[in-house]
Order: C-alpha cells, then structure tokens, then sequence
C-alpha cells in the first residue's frame, strides 16, 4: 500500500504543471544535528500508559490534529483550534482508564459548539468523530485485542497504515493517507525504535510543509498557483494544484531523507518547527485531513 502511494506521488510529480522541485536546493540543504542518544524510549505494550499513548495518539491524529489548522485564514467568526481542544476535555477524558465512559460522548452538545464557534465543514467532522468513538468504544477495543495494539507489535509502518485503513473509515479518504501517516509519524518520534521499517515512511502531507520547502526554494510554484496561494484563493481539495503541492511535498521530503540520512519523522520535525520563520503564506483548502 505505501509504494502504491509513493508511486501516485511520482507519477502526479512527473507531469506537474503548477510545482516542480529544486534538485540544486536539496543538494544545498544543510541537516540539522540530531541528538539520538537522547531518544532511546523504548515501547513496552503491557503497559498501560503505552496503551493509553498510543490510543490518544489515535484520537489525536484523526481529529485534533486534523480538524483546523489547515483553514486557518479562512474559518469565519475567527474559529480556533481551541474549540476542538475544548471538546476533546469535555467529551474524551484521558485516564489511566480505557476507553472513557460511552455516556460522555454527546454528539449534539459537539455539534451546538461547532456551530457556535463558526466550524466550516461540521457534517464531515462530526462523522470523523463518531467513526473514532463508535469503534474505540466497541467491546473488542475495551481489552487485549485491539487491532491497532496488534498491527503494532508487528513494528512495522506497512502493517499499522494497513491496519488504520481497514478498521477506519476516517483514515482513507485522502489520497495520500495523511491521517495514517501522521499516526506512524507521531509515534515514531514518541517510540522510535517502534518501527523496523521506518525508511517506508511518507512524510504527512498536508500545508506548512509545503509552506517551508516553498521558502526553502525546495519547491517552486508557477506564476498562477503564487498568485493563487498569495491571494487566498481557496484551492479545492485534491484538484490538480492541490495534489501537485502535496506530491512534490512528500517526493522532496523522500529526496531530503536520501541526501541527508535524516528519517522522515526527524526532518517533518525539523521543517515543521521552521514554519514561524516565513512569512511565506501557505494554500488554502477546506479539508479535514489537514
């Protein structure tokens, strides 16, 4: 499954039209220095405070993480992440116990707030929600059996993708598995001696990514997709701008991660915590996969 995507991505790079990649600025690119002596967290899946990271990281992925950011500049009313982050506290309790009561999860209450804070796109993000419940909530998750703790002991990102994208409707209606992959990612930095095969790994492609690869002069845009991005034109969801920027986002990625050694989660962080440096402004597009 990830080289089927890998291989969408180089097709959609091959014939792009509004983005193209600076091969002279990644030979350019300095590396930063990575202190791995410092992460050497191993993962131990009887304990409990594992389980309850990696469920968190579950929620986390497909829905606070997810659900804002990416509109930013074009929610109405001034609507803000910290509407999500309130929901989150009020209606999914993280304790040391698993899962949290079924009685707390109050759709209308979720859909009264949404509404409130001017969210665009509630229909869309309520069903996310429901699907992360629904399932999480099933007796089968309430024990040892839970797929997600089983596809992982198998260390491997091919297993997990595999695993998200067959128990979760919500983890495969992008085309580049963001959600997916930004669960592996996530996990990754938190346990990274997790996965056996992390050089399989697909950098979650999404906006501020693209926004400092752009700045870095990694990733170049024709005159009318700058024009577009610079002027907030809101570009729709897996058109032909929008995939080329995220293609040629996870290809520039892959080409940093051969020159540099760098895994895709170490250079996600680094580009990631560069984002405040630009001033650059980054697409636009209704979504909830980023």
């Amino acid at each position: 499954m990830i080289q089927n995507i890998r291989n969408l991505a180089n097709e959609i790079v091959a014939t792009s039209k509004y983005v193209a990649i600076n091969n002279d600025a990644i030979n350019k690119f300095t590396p930063p220095e990575i202190n791995r002596k410092q992460k050497v967290t191993t993962i131990d899946f009887r304990d409990p405070t594992t389980k309850l990271n990696i469920y968190r990281t579950l929620f986390d992925c497909a829905i606070q993480f997810c659900f804002w950011y990416g509109t930013a500049n074009i929610r109405p009313n001034n609507a803000s992440s910290s509407t999500v982050t309130k929901i989150v506290n009020d209606y999914l309790i993280y304790t040391t116990k698993w899962p949290p009561p079924e009685s707390r999860f109050d759709i209308q209450q979720m859909i009264s707030q949404l509404k409130k804070s001017g969210m665009t796109m509630i229909p869309e993000r309520v069903a996310i929600w429901q699907n992360i419940v629904e399932c999480e909530l099933h007796p089968t998750a309430i024990y040892h059996t839970h797929p997600i703790i089983s596809a992982l002991k198998k260390k491997t990102v091919e297993e997990t993708i595999e695993c998200l994208v067959t128990h979760y409707t919500c983890f495969c209606g992008d085309m580049f598995l963001k959600r997916a992959f930004l669960f592996c990612r996530v996990l990754d930095s938190m346990y990274p001696n997790l996965f056996t095969d992390k050089q399989n790994m697909i950098v979650p492609a999404d906006y501020q990514i693209p926004k400092v690869l752009y700045s870095l002069d990694i990733l170049n845009y024709n005159d009318e997709l700058t024009t577009d991005i610079a002027n907030d034109v809101i570009i729709p969801k897996h058109s032909r701008k929008e995939v080329e920027i995220r293609a040629n986002t996870i290809i520039a990625i892959d080409k940093l991660r051969d020159k540099t050694g760098l895994s895709v989660s170490e250079l996600d962080d680094y580009l990631f915590n560069m984002r405040n440096q630009f001033t650059t402004k980054h697409h636009l597009t209704y979504t909830t996969d980023y």
